[in-house]
């Protein structure tokens, strides 16, 4: 039996890897298909099979290395969330369930803290009899400490970083615990340089000096596993006693030292302190469980010392007659320096080393850090785009509109040049709302958002249901348990994040439903004006007066005409403004549409070496200066806008001029108020309809926000149960393997007979150890003989049997009743 501690394996089972790969091949790469990579696929399954298997062999190590190797190169290829769940058991503490993450950091991490364990069973096993088998233990213990080392520094933090804000980092691969897990493999091959040094009879000085550093190595384990909560009590126990064991040792051995250098008072010295080291050693063994190895070389050791103190005692006493120094003023034993170190294997350290060329798993396909790359620019296209340009050219628009709107043009003009009839542009703009069948479809886009408003709504409400549900389940295990027994975050708490994000989604679509109520307040204010334009021209023609201007066939004064036209003249300019922003912003829509920087951000991250991950930031100074490229579309807009300015300046003057030199006919107010009128329902038509579409959009693409939520709020849920049925079947084992009071004694024949409240308390349960074996021997009572259960029963054959009343609660319960009281205390549980 070995007397060292070993790391358990962290076992796993399979994963959905062809299935999860495909599908993100297929979503993230559009311009390959899945198929292209079937051996890859393959390879990945194949290499990972091997890796989990957990098998002890020497050969093992380099298939777990081999594939170690593939996932540093895979991760610079694929996002660490593939939507891949990989599950792994916990190896510390023992008892607690499996975790289950989709993360391929997660994977490499548990596949880093394998191999460690694998080299560290591989030291266990090996024979420590002789030298080789000694030196190989060493080297394992030190190839472990150092995969520990490595997995530290090279795969925890892109773990923690990556990991969800509602996902704690799992205990057996925090940092405090692979730290300490990490030193307690240096202080165990440190051992094996002591074994080594001991067999190879070695100077007992440099044997002291060895078991010195051994002790302190044990020290500083036992220290860092104090600081974490994971380790059980035979750990913490063994790793005690191995401290004091080698304090021991190495002042024995250093007492002999003192021996053969005639030091009899340092040698009597060092033997008192090192029966105190091993005795501390010796209790800290037995209460703690200790294995029976490590218990039976603290206890020879123990007795070596007590026989070595006693003879050198004797000695002193009679021979020597030395002065025995205090235990503070013997001189220390020197501290030698590290001779075993983090080793860690090159195949780790360099995963280059082992993948040969060609073979690398998904070498052909591009680096996930593209696409992101590709995404955010993307992103950033389309939010330039929208705020300097459609969103200006929005402003343009609407300063155009409110400015004409403000001095009632082009109404004013049309009253003038045409004193009855309609002018061509309300017909051309009556006509486009009356193709488009306004009336109706206003009301049919409404619904459409009402309907995609409440189904967002019914979504979010179906995700916060499942959490009420869950917190439901939570309260009545609760109520089910003790607070002492049943040690788990509270439902309010573990969702908080789950349920702030609801909130926030909650103020999104109440948001959304105000702007809808606006929308559908001005559609209610505007419907009549805008089921106008809806009309024929001669029913359109009876809503707008005619002009009664005396001079009718001249339309007003040649002062007048004059002006209209030069007002004419800087409304067409301000109209070709306007088309050109039109145009110039469908010109914006084609190019970004047509934008593709995928071919160049491909032969940018081809030029990076194979090994290096390419991640997003290379590539920013290829995203400034694609997005360069749109910057004349912003100078022109602004151009434009200035030119804006100086034709609405012209039309103002303009219209100054024609508004005084117009008469003052109530007539031709009416028209103008009229025209004016129709103009603006038309203009409140387009906005309503574009509102109404953007409100479309939104929801719709909302909506996919939110059943992602939805999902991750069930994982979530799920996750909970899993956990819920986890404890459950640990509380219930528990409670199963506590063992059963003995039943209360019976009682003396001075005593009286019991009752029926007593008989039915003292009947053993069918599991209690007090049920009498079948295997006994039967007994006749005899009429004074008192049963086991303390009643005073007549003999078998007389007829006092048919009056005694046999208690209720005595007799054997039914079927239905056995599997309901089981059935209740199962519940219980």
């Amino acid at each position: 039996m070995p007397n060292q501690l070993t790391l358990p394996f962290k076992s796993t089972s399979a994963v959905p890897l062809r299935s999860a790969l495909r599908e993100y091949i297929q979503s993230a790469h559009t311009e390959t298909h899945p198929d292209a990579f079937r051996w890859d696929i393959s390879k990945w399954e194949a290499m990972r099979k091997d890796a989990v298997s957990n098998t002890v062999h020497v050969d093992a190590t380099e298939k777990v290395i081999a594939y170690h190797a593939q996932l540093v190169f895979i991760l610079t290829k694929l996002p660490l969330d593939i939507h891949l769940p990989i599950p792994y058991s916990r190896a510390f503490p023992q008892d607690s369930p499996p975790l289950t993450l989709s993360n391929l950091a997660y994977e490499r991490a548990n596949i880093l803290y394998n191999l460690a364990a694998l080299y560290c069973q591989l030291a266990t096993s090996e024979d420590r009899s002789h030298g080789d088998g000694i030196k190989r233990a060493m080297a394992h213990f030190q190839s472990a400490a150092g995969v520990l080392s490595h997995l530290i520094t090279a795969a925890l933090p892109a773990l923690e970083t990556s990991l969800p804000s509602n996902t704690t980092m799992p205990v057996d691969l925090s940092e405090p615990l692979l730290t300490a897990l990490q030193k307690l493999m240096l202080a165990q091959a440190q051992e094996c340089f002591w074994q080594r040094a001991v067999v190879d009879n070695m100077k007992n000085h440099l044997v002291a000096r060895l078991s010195w550093k051994t002790s302190l190595l044990y020290r500083d384990a036992l220290e860092a596993m104090e600081n974490t909560y994971a380790f059980t009590r035979e750990w913490i126990a063994h790793v005690r006693t191995k401290y004091h064991h080698f304090a021991a040792a190495a002042l024995y051995r250093k007492s002999v030292d003192d021996l053969e250098a005639n030091r009899y008072g340092d040698e009597l010295a060092r033997l008192d302190i090192a029966k105190a080291e091993a005795k501390k050693a010796l209790d800290f063994a037995r209460k703690g469980g200790v294995a029976r190895a490590v218990q039976d070389d603290i206890k020879s050791l123990h007795d070596t010392l007590e026989t070595s103190y006693k003879r050198a005692e004797r000695d002193n006493d009679l021979i020597y007659h030395q002065v025995v120094p205090s235990s503070s003023s013997v001189p220390p034993i020197q501290e030698l320096k590290d001779v075993v170190t983090n080793t860690v294997p090159l195949g780790v350290k360099d995963p280059k080393s082992v993948i040969k060329e060609g073979e690398a798993i998904l070498g052909e396909l591009c680096g996930w850090g593209v696409r992101v790359a590709i995404d955010i620019y993307k992103e950033r296209k389309n939010d330039w785009i929208q705020l300097e340009i459609m969103d200006s050219a929005k402003q343009l628009d609407s300063a155009s509109t409110s400015a004409l709107r403000s001095l009632n043009l082009p109404a004013a003009l049309d009253a003038l040049d045409r004193p009855i009839g309609l002018p061509p542009s309300l017909l051309g703009k009556a006509e486009e709302v009356r193709l488009e069948d306004g009336m109706h479809r206003i009301p049919a886009l409404t619904e459409d958002v009402q309907r995609l408003a409440r189904r967002n709504s019914a979504a979010l409400d179906e995700a916060l249901d499942m959490l009420d549900q869950e917190a439901t389940e939570d309260e009545e295990m609760r109520a089910a348990y003790s607070g002492d027994v049943w040690k788990r975050v509270a439902s309010h708490e573990a969702n908080h994040d789950l349920t702030e994000q609801a909130r926030r989604y909650r103020e999104v679509l109440d948001r959304a439903a105000e702007s809808d109520r606006v929308v559908r307040d001005d559609w209610e204010e505007w419907a009549d004006r805008i089921g106008v334009l809806c009309w024929d021209e001669s029913d359109i023609e009876t809503v707008v007066p005619s002009s009664t201007l005396s001079d009718v066939s001249g339309g007003g004064s040649k002062s007048t005409q004059g002006h209209a036209r030069a007002l004419r003249s800087h409304l067409e300019t301000l109209d070709d403004l306007v088309q050109a922003r039109a145009t110039l912003m469908g010109r914006v829509e084609r190019i970004a549409s047509s934008d593709d920087v995928a071919p160049r951000f491909m032969r940018e991250a081809a030029s990076v070496a194979m090994w290096v991950e390419v991640r997003p930031e290379i590539f920013e100074r290829a995203i400034e200066e694609e997005l360069s490229k749109y910057d004349k579309f912003r100078e022109e807009l602004e151009d434009g806008g200035q030119r804006q300015e100086e034709a609405l300046e012209g039309i103002k003057e303009r219209n100054a001029l024609f508004l005084d030199s117009r008469r003052e006919d109530p007539s031709v107010k009416a028209r103008e108020h009229a025209l004016q009128s129709l103009d603006l329902a038309y203009h409140k038509y387009r906005d309503i309809c574009r509102h109404l579409t953007e409100g479309i959009k939104f929801y719709n693409d909302f909506a996919v926000i939110l059943a992602q939520f939805k999902e991750s709020c069930k994982v979530w849920v799920l996750e909970r149960r899993k956990d819920v049925e986890w404890l459950t079947e640990s509380l219930n084992s528990m409670s199963e393997q506590q063992p059963v009071p003995a039943p209360a004694p019976k009682p003396s024949p001075e005593q009286p007979s019991a009752s029926t409240e007593d008989f039915a308390s003292n009947v053993p349960r069918p599991d209690s150890d007090a049920r009498v074996s079948s295997s006994a021997a039967p007994r006749s009572p005899s009429a004074t003989d008192q049963d086991d259960f303390g009643l005073h029963l007549p003999p078998p054959n007389s007829a006092a049997w048919e009056t005694l009343a046999v208690p209720t609660s005595a007799r054997k319960p039914s079927k239905g009743a056995r599997k309901t009281r089981s059935g209740t205390r199962q519940a219980a549980v």
